[in-house]
């Protein structure tokens, strides 16, 4: 910290201290209309919920020409049938 106040020209150094809660998480593959689908089941507490994964979802809206925006939505409506 004492070479950057004499080096440069800064007359002071903001210190930020954070934390990070990460949540329970497996890798999982669920079927869809589109083939599998590779996806993290998140837990939180006694709720769980699936979170796709872009690249996989991109490569398939890409093959098979649709939005992506409708595959995250399939994968959402699944959260809503937990």
């Amino acid at each position: 910290m004492e070479i950057m106040v004499q080096e440069t020209t800064a007359l002071g150094i903001r210190f930020r201290f954070s934390q990070r809660v990460v949540l329970e998480r497996n890798q999982e593959e669920v079927e869809s209309p589109w083939g599998k689908i590779s996806v993290k089941r998140v837990i939180q507490g006694e709720s769980t919920r699936l979170l796709p994964e872009y690249d996989v979802c991109r490569e398939i809206a890409l093959k098979n020409n649709i939005p992506l925006r409708d595959i995250y939505q399939w994968i959402n409506s699944l959260n809503c049938k937990e």
